[in-house]
């Protein structure tokens, strides 16, 4: 996304701009449709945010780190890994739901 150095070029591609210019039109309309309800939309960020740094990330960056090590994972690991982390996207989609609920 333009990020990074742009070599001999001294202009932005056409799809960077481009992309860039999506996000912050998408950000910019959320923002306005969600104005009434910004107290809810932040909590739901926060959780989420603290469920992704908290669980998902540690079990994708342990596993990317044994990957990359060459040691594979063995099957019992590997389903204990995908356990924690099934379980932290179900209790962040159902602290997401409860959240959203409450406030209606």
């Amino acid at each position: 996304l333009g990020f990074g150095t742009l070599g001999e070029e001294s202009r932005l591609p056409t799809r960077v701009v481009a992309a860039r210019m999506t996000f912050a039109l998408a950000s910019v309309a959320f923002a306005l449709f969600a104005r009434n309800a910004l107290s809810g939309v932040a909590e739901l960020m926060g959780a989420f945010l603290t469920m992704t740094t908290s669980v998902l990330f540690p079990v994708a960056a342990y596993a990317g780190a044994r990957r990359a090590s060459g040691e594979p994972l063995g099957w019992c690991e590997a389903l204990g890994l995908g356990a924690v982390f099934l379980v932290g996207v179900l209790l962040a989609a159902s602290d997401a739901y409860r959240r959203m609920t409450a406030h209606h």
